[in-house]
This record gives C-alpha cells, sequence and structure tokens, in this order.
C-alpha cells in the first residue's frame, strides 16, 4: 500500500503544482493515500516569509483539498493538513485549525524555535550547542497533544558540523518525546534527494543522519516515509523508494495506513 502524508504545493512560494496536479500524480503512482501539509501561514508572520502562503489564503488550500477529496472519493482517500512550526504563542491558533477548518492531523515540521524569546532556526545553527534546544521545543510542542508526526527532526543534519554529543543529547529527547505521546517518526525522502555531500563526520546525504536514527530499529517507535515532495513528478520518486529500501535494510517497516479517524 502506497501513502504519503507530507505533500506541499505552489501555495508555499518554493514548491511547484496544485492540489489536482499532485492527487493526479498520486493515482498515477498507485498512491492510495494522500496527506496535504502545505507549510501553514502564521499570525505574526504575514508579510515576512515567501516560503508559506498569506494566512488569507489558508480557506481556499483547505478548500481545494476538500474538493479533491469529494471528486476522487473511493479512488484515494486524501488527508486534509499542514506543516507548521510551534511556539507557545501559536497554541490557540494550531487549536483552531482542527476547531475551525478540521485538519486531519498537523505536522510538526520545527524549522525555528523559540530561543530565549526570539526565533532560532535550526538549518542556520553555526554550531551544535543549540540542538538541545531544538529537541526540547520539539518535546513541548508533542506534549501538547496537537501533533501525530515529527517531519525531519534531523534537519540540522545539513549543517557544516560533525556529530557530537549536543547532537546525541538532541536526538534523545525528540526519540524520548515521541515514544513517550505516541506520535509518529517521519523519514524524509527529500534529504536523500539532496544528494551525497560532504561534511565534517564524512560523505553523506545531509538527512536523515544516520548517527539520529541509530537507536530507532527496536525502539518500537512508529515510522512513515514522507515524501515532503515540492512537485509532482517526485511524489513517488527514486528517492522513495531508496527510504524504503535503506530501513528495510535496518529492520524497521514503516508504516502504511495511519489510523487519523
Amino acid at each position: 500500500m502506497r501513502t504519503n502524508y507530507h505533500t506541499h504545493t505552489r501555495r508555499c512560494g518554493h514548491a511547484g503544482g496544485t492540489e489536482a496536479d499532485y492527487v493526479q500524480a498520486a493515482m498515477q503512482a498507485g498512491v492510495s493515500v494522500l496527506g496535504f501539509t502545505d507549510h501553514c501561514p502564521l499570525p505574526d508572520w504575514e508579510g515576512l516569509s515567501c516560503f508559506r502562503m498569506p494566512l488569507a489564503e489558508l480557506p481556499a488550500y483547505f478548500a481545494a483539498v476538500e474538493e479533491e477529496a469529494r471528486k476522487h472519493a473511493g479512488k484515494i482517500r486524501i488527508w486534509k493538513s499542514v506543516e507548521v512550526e510551534y511556539m507557545p504563542q501559536y497554541r490557540d491558533f494550531l487549536e483552531r485549525l482542527y476547531t475551525d477548518y478540521h485538519v486531519d492531523y498537523l505536522l510538526l515540521g520545527q524549522h525555528f524555535f523559540d530561543h530565549h524569546g526570539t526565533r532560532a532556526f535550526v538549518s542556520s545553527t553555526q554550531d551544535t550547542e543549540l540542538l538541545p534546544a531544538y529537541a526540547r521545543s520539539i518535546r513541548e510542542a508533542l506534549r501538547t497533544g496537537l501533533f501525530q508526526m515529527v517531519a525531519h527532526p534531523d534537519l540540522f543534519g545539513m549543517r557544516p558540523y560533525a556529530w557530537d554529543r549536543n547532537c546525541d543529547l538532541a536526538r534523545d529527547i525528540i526519540l524520548d518525546a515521541i515514544a513517550e505521546m505516541g506520535a509518529i517518526l517521519e523519514w524524509n525522502a527529500n534529504g536523500i534527494r539532496r544528494g551525497v555531500q560532504s561534511f565534517p563526520d564524512g560523505d553523506r546525504v545531509p538527512y536523515p543522519h544516520p548517527r539520529f536514527w541509530d537507536p530507532v530499529p527496536g525502539s518500537g517507535i512508529p515510522v512513515v516515509v514522507g515524501s515532503d515532495c515540492h512537485s509532482p513528478d517526485v511524489l513517488w520518486d527514486e528517492a522513495v523508494d531508496r527510504s524504503y529500501g535503506i530501513l528495510q535494510s535496518m529492520g524497521i517497516q514503516p508504516m502504511a495506513a495511519l489510523d487519523l479517524g
């Protein structure tokens, strides 16, 4: 059974394709469950980010996903969601995504986090010192009960520093929180698409980072492969197939269908 719970559209400003384009690509690839998770606009970021739709566009996005679900009912199951960060001031807004828009799940993509009252971006960290704080922000998010899945938790693997004890600590905090809350861990195929690169700790893809995943086999933590596609033509591609092969070699059987109600 082919499924994908991490999909972006052109609305986010750094992807291509409409909701309809992705549904067609999914059906052509034999995907039976498709989750839309475009980057969620945030109330205090209006006009500040080119990597997410304007807040005013959010209702149209949800309406488009709902329309695709109605049009293709019985052919493919379509889930309505967003990928979104957590900071405490966003909690009421995130709760309203359930009550006002009836999202099926929320995908935690913690690209930034609160650090002493400012936003720290994990993809801009210059060393590993902030990674435990990043991990604690993921733990705080999961403990709200608002998030079912954690996207690319090892995103910091793309930064030019070697794995060290701060990375170990961050990994352990994240995996312990996922286990504590019964959440789902994503293996992100978009990191595979970035190709092998040279880092201080060796040649590898930026993420998923092998050191992050070392403790996962045998842990009982549920895993899904997320395409994290930003174009319909890579919704199910060689990077997704490779991801399943790598996980199988690690002794991890990814989940397919999720019980989201």
